[in-house]
């Protein structure tokens, strides 16, 4: 019995082609289950005319919304191959389109002109305005995004000094969450400020200044949480460092590079599904990290609105690069309710890794519900985890029968330049050639 086939090869001088098909003379695939490594013809049942995912795979709309994760390194695609054909595809279908450009390029390449078409982008004066709580309808979500914003506020800072995630930082956050909940739900009924100036005022003035404005307001859930946040804050010094985390978590919103966005009449979300409509949300890579409090409030709050309205348009989520959105609030409940409200995430990251970071302990329960996974070559940390995850099969040597995985995790980063391996619910493993531009599904 063999457990590797890097033992099959220095015994029997097996031979690898093509970095995932066994060509041997005398060993032959036996396998009760028929576990193999098929062609794309595999997937004929699933086809249709929703995701493009490869150059022989389109899967069919009710399948799409099933999810689909790609795993590819930089610089094999994901863009050119996986992006750009599936908004040049959708376009010409019944349908909205939500899309992360962060290089601007699917717009600039995709010209779409039969849909509304929208761009937030702060670098751009014809960006669509945003307007936080103007895209609320209750204190209830007003409390969520707050919570959200601070908490990718704590995650930027992370990444951009290398720092590890403690228990210190989160009981930190959540001292400070009543105060920037008092004075948040205070602007939500009163519409005083936009969102950035109540956020200039909240770490800028004198905290007497503020508490006095909300105390003299009618607004009785913005008294409670900021009486909530006076019991919590107890000394000077906790006062101190309790403004300092609102300073720390919410500089975005102190920059003057926003204001593009604040200032104008914001963006509607709750039509995206009512009219044909794509949305191109473009902040540059080397940016991410620096804008994810407000990318990533944003998109939890379009998913929300688009699970409002489960009787508007077939929409599709394009998420070039997604881990550089931030964390996406409650996540894993979106990626298993939002399927039945035909709903469709594509999301596209360069390693696993990436997952890890933003979601730690819940990126397995995230990839576990994207139905549809597709793997390029060149992969290192998640080569591991394709080879797994394409399964085992029963092999005959001679007269002997031994099982081995489908792929080593060598054969699967050994992939050529436009092949992928593509893992669709219970099919068997797919090898299929990435998608070529000259052919449109």
């Amino acid at each position: 019995m063999f457990e590797a086939m890097g033992m099959l090869n220095s015994v029997l001088n097996m031979t690898l082609v093509g970095g995932a098909t066994l060509l041997l003379m005398d060993i032959t695939k036996k396998s009760p289950d028929n576990s193999e490594i098929k062609k794309h013809r595999e997937l004929n049942k699933l086809k249709g005319k929703g995701l493009i995912i490869s150059k022989n795979v389109r899967l069919s709309e009710k399948y799409s919304n099933e999810h689909v994760l790609v795993v590819m390194p930089s610089g094999t695609g994901k863009t050119r191959r996986i992006a750009m054909p599936n908004v040049k595809a959708l376009s010409k279908e019944k349908c909205t389109l939500i899309v992360t450009d962060p290089k601007c390029e699917i717009e600039e390449e995709c010209k779409i002109n039969n849909k509304k078409v929208l761009v937030f982008n702060p670098y751009k004066s014809n960006t669509v305005g945003y307007d936080i709580l103007a895209n609320c309808k209750n204190t209830t979500e007003v409390r969520k995004y707050a919570k959200t914003i601070l908490i990718n506020g704590n995650l930027a800072n992370r990444i951009s000094t290398g720092a590890d995630a403690s228990a210190e930082a989160v009981e930190w956050i959540q001292k400070a969450t009543p105060l920037l909940n008092s004075y948040i739900i205070y602007n939500f009924y009163t519409k005083k400020y936009k969102f950035n100036e109540l956020v200039k005022r909240l770490v800028s003035l004198p905290l007497k200044v503020i508490g006095q404005e909300i105390m003299n307001s009618n607004v009785e859930e913005a008294k409670i949480e900021f009486q909530a946040f006076i019991q919590i804050a107890g000394s000077p010094v906790t006062l101190s460092c309790i403004r300092n985390v609102l300073l720390t978590n919410l500089q975005l919103f102190l920059d003057n590079t926003i204001d593009n966005i604040m200032s104008k009449e914001s963006i509607d979300l709750d039509k995206l599904r009512d009219e044909e409509t794509i949305l191109y949300i473009q902040i540059p890579e080397r940016h991410a990290a620096y804008f994810s409090p407000l990318t990533s409030v944003l998109m939890t709050q379009i998913l929300d609105k688009l699970m409002d309205n489960p009787k508007g348009l077939q929409t599709y989520l394009i998420l070039d690069e997604m881990a550089n959105i931030g964390k996406i609030d409650n996540l894993a409940g979106i990626l298993s309710t939002c399927r039945s409200r035909r709903i469709s995430i594509l999301a596209c990251i360069q390693s696993l890794n990436q997952l890890d970071l933003v979601y730690k302990e819940e990126r397995s329960v995230l990839t576990d519900l994207f139905k549809t996974m597709i793997f390029s070559g060149g992969l290192k940390d998640s080569s591991e985890y394709a080879s797994n995850l394409a399964g085992r099969g029963e092999f005959k040597v001679r007269n002997e029968y031994f099982t081995d995985k489908l792929l080593s995790s060598d054969a699967v980063r050994r992939l050529k330049s436009d092949e992928l391996l593509i893992i669709c619910g219970n099919k068997n493993p797919v090898l299929d050639k990435m998608y070529d531009k000259e052919v449109l599904l």
